[in-house]
Parts: structure tokens; sequence; C-alpha cells
């Protein structure tokens, strides 16, 4: 009875609000990057390019909740991002901008898993101009996925849903192809390879230091993306995978969630999850809850 009156607390009279966090590599210290006070940011992933900075990330207007993906320069200086644009958007919601390089192009991977597809979009004007390449998976319902090649093969890890309160994060599903723009992607792993809610969810793009592989984990047990959980890789061929925990970070001191994490050239993103107060939004959420008790009668 007391968890129910919760999630009503949380729903109705909570407002979330997801700010962008950066920092050099191995300073403690996490910065807020400035952001309008009427919207969301999250899902950082971090490209250096032509001696800039870019930062990909999730917005979405709060009293809306409809993501879309942007881009913007990191100017250190302000503590800001500069020329932001947004570079994807759908009628489904779209988060977790996963941007990498492959065979000197870059592609982008986004959440959109109320389409029902895992979608390839290659960058034609980099950092600005998207154009979708194909569906790397039809008919899944999945998160966050983050494409690794490995040894000549492409792996990609994903989140499958599996019933209504999982979060995404009880189903850490492998797939594996030899050529990321053509060929299919095949489960050759014994699927899932974790269903621990500590570990299973992805937090960002794999990383390698001191010549090891580090995977990029969320723990969803305390509440959606509490915080990171690092995860050495002991070991990923195209039919096994092995890893344990190597370290946590926690949210830092005045947020309540922590759930993304990338590292490019010396340079760290993540993102950072606060509760505020807002009279709109909260008379919007009241209106919502009460459509949905009638709608469910």
């Amino acid at each position: 009875m007391f968890s129910f009156f919760k999630k009503i607390y949380w729903n109705v009279f909570s407002t979330h609000q997801w700010f962008i966090l950066y920092r050099d590599n191995g300073d403690g210290k996490w910065i807020r990057l400035k952001q309008p006070i009427d919207v969301s940011r999250a899902d950082a992933f971090v490209v250096m390019e032509n001696g800039k900075v870019y930062i990909f990330f999730e917005e979405f207007k709060i009293e809306e909740r409809h993501g879309y993906l942007c881009v913007g320069e990191l100017n250190k200086t302000k503590q800001s991002l500069d020329n932001v644009r947004v570079v994807l958007e759908k009628k489904y919601h779209l988060s977790f901008p996963n941007v990498f390089k492959y065979q000197d192009k870059y592609y982008m991977i986004p959440e959109s898993h109320e389409n029902n597809s895992i979608e390839l979009y290659e960058f034609v004007d980099f950092p600005y101009k998207l154009k979708k390449t194909r569906d790397l998976i039809s008919n899944v319902n999945a998160v966050d996925s983050v494409f690794l090649q490995k040894d000549n093969l492409c792996y990609l890890f994903t989140n499958k849903y599996t019933h209504k309160d999982c979060l995404h994060s009880e189903n850490l599903s492998i797939f594996v192809s030899d050529d990321l723009l053509k060929n299919d992607f095949k489960e050759l792993h014994q699927n899932p390879v974790t269903t621990n809610p500590v570990y299973a969810r992805m937090g960002g793009s794999f990383f390698v230091k001191n010549n090891k592989l580090f995977r990029v984990a969320q723990d969803c047990t305390i509440r959606y993306g509490y915080k990171i959980n690092l995860m050495l890789v002991d070991k990923l061929t195209q039919n096994k995978y092995e890893e344990h925990l190597f370290k946590e970070l926690f949210p830092p001191s005045g947020y309540i969630a922590f759930h993304t994490l990338n590292i490019c050239k010396g340079i760290e993103v993540a993102d950072g999850k606060i509760v505020i107060k807002s009279p709109r939004v909260i008379i919007k959420n009241i209106v919502e809850f009460i459509s949905l008790v009638i709608k469910r009668r």
C-alpha cells in the first residue's frame, strides 16, 4: 500500500529534470552545463572532431516528455553548449543517441523502441545531417543499443523488454554480424547474457583504458538509472561473454539519478537528474493521472 501511494506522489507531485554534466578525464568535480529551464537533457554522447567537442543528447520539453535528439558544441568557458540544433525528431520518442565511427564514417543508433525497431542512421554532413540507412533489427522492443567492433565482428548490445515493471533492465542481449551495413545481426550468445537489473541496462559506449575494455551499465534497482556501474569485460567472442563489476559511480551531490557516461579523448560526459516543483506540470500530471484512472475502470 505504501509503495502505491509513493508511486502516486512521484508521478503527480514531483517533476524530474535531467542535466548534462561534464568533466576533464580524471577530475573529480562534475560541471553542470547551462540549459533552458523548460527542458530536460540527458543521454549525453561525446565526439571530438575538427578541434571541437560535440555532445549529442536527448532533449524533451518537461511538459511534453517527447524526446528528440540534438547536438551542441561544448563551451568550457561558458559552461554551456553552443550552436544547439535538433538532428533527429520523429513522431515516436527518441533518446540515447549512440554515435560512433565505422569505416571512417560517423553513424548513429538512437533508442527508438516505440517504433519496435533498432535503427541505423548515417551522418551525411557531420554533425548536423542524418539519413536513415536501415533497420538493424525489426519487430523488437529494445532500448539503449550500443555498437562495438572487435576482432572484425560487429556487436550490438541492447536491452529487451520483458514485463511492464522491468525498466528494460532485466535482459541484456548481444547480436552479432560481420558487416554493420549489409548483413543480418544474429543472436549467437546464450541471451540474455545477464538479467540482473544492477548491471543489465546499457549506460553508454564501451571504452578502453589501460588496454582493458569496459562496458558502461546503469543500476535500475533503487530507481530508474540510479547509478553507473563500470563492468570490466573479461571475454568477448562471437558466442561467449564474461564480465565483472570494476567500479561504482554514484550520483553527484544534489542529484537522485546518474545513468549515462561517455568518454572521448580526455572529456567525460554524463547526466544527472533532480526533482523540481512546477505548478503547471503538477496540474498537468493530475489531469493525466485522473484520465488514466478513468480509462482503467
